[in-house]
């Protein structure tokens, strides 16, 4: 029963954010702007940040970190819904789940061509892919990192 929440509730959590991939990929360019760069404004008020990196550039760093900080979620998501199935996780299921998110990537920019003022973009794709990539090896180290620890604590 406890395996079949599980299951339940990563898929859920899976299909709510992909689906806020989507409603972020349907707004027009001008909402899509206007969401970043209210953030970009509001951290770009930090000691420095004025001297170190023009406004449209830190907009435009904002943006693409937001991208990458999507799919790495959206990567992460999807290797907790494959644990939920009772797989385990190795370099296949990386792979994998790195393809997906490519894929995923690929059609949610093409699904932006239809949006106004939006379009679609290679760089993007990418910056998206890689990061589902990186947070995979990120959570992969820590969680390396965590069962070492366990091991030293069940040793002494």
């Amino acid at each position: 029963m406890k395996n079949k929440i599980y299951f339940s509730i990563s898929f859920l959590v899976l299909v709510v954010w992909m689906l806020f991939i989507f409603g972020m990929s349907a707004k027009s360019g001008e909402e899509s702007a206007g969401l970043s760069f209210g953030i970009a404004k509001a951290l770009y008020g930090f000691p420095l940040n004025e001297k170190m990196i023009k406004f449209e550039s830190f907009h435009t760093l904002i943006r693409k970190c937001a991208h990458f900080t999507e799919y790495g979620i959206l990567g992460i998501l999807i290797v907790n819904f494959i644990h939920s199935c009772g797989r385990m996780w190795n370099w296949k299921v990386m792979i994998f789940v790195s393809g997906f998110c490519l894929i995923y990537a690929a059609l949610d920019e093409y699904h932006q061509s239809f949006v106004d003022g939006r379009g679609p973009s290679v760089g993007d794709v990418c910056i998206d892919t890689l990061g589902a990539v990186i947070f995979q090896v990120l959570i992969y180290i820590l969680l390396i990192r965590w069962k070492m620890k366990t091991l030293e604590c069940d040793i002494e």
